[in-house]
């Protein structure tokens, strides 16, 4: 499994292809909104509280079963989860389009989140730095 590498510094971020491949799909029709996601993950990862910098309406929990957690930026929303230590995945992202996250979005979240475990436990991750230019 690949991990993309998206920001390093007090937490780190990574984010499933997934994630990043939906981003660039929807980057034409909703760059502002992707634009302004970045540096809201950067944050995360350089604030000693990490997520817990931002406030509850830009993240919050959305599925106490999986500890799946939601950032939001317009209506583009990326649910990850936490790993050990100061650890984020970027586990899947999609358009919301009704107040509440639909059970299906959650449920891509807790599969994307078991294969990233059993992924991990088995030692078959790769990172790849999403960081350096090129």
């Amino acid at each position: 499994m690949d991990l993309y590498l998206i920001e390093s510094d007090l937490w780190t971020v990574y984010a499933l292809d997934s994630v990043l491949m939906f981003l660039e799909s929807i980057e034409s029709q909703y760059s502002g909104m992707v634009a302004q996601l970045m540096p809201l993950l950067e944050r995360v990862a350089s604030d000693a509280r990490g997520p817990r910098s931002l406030n509850k309406k830009i993240c919050h929990r959305v599925d106490e079963q999986g500890d799946i957690w939601q950032i939001r930026k317009g209506r583009i929303r990326v649910l990850w989860f936490y790993d050990e230590g100061r650890v984020i995945i970027c586990a899947h992202a999609f358009l919301k389009k009704d107040n509440k996250t639909p059970k299906r979005e959650k449920e891509q979240a807790r599969s994307a989140k078991a294969a990233y475990l059993d992924a991990r436990q088995a030692g078959r991750i790769r990172v790849i730095d999403g960081t350096e230019d090129g």
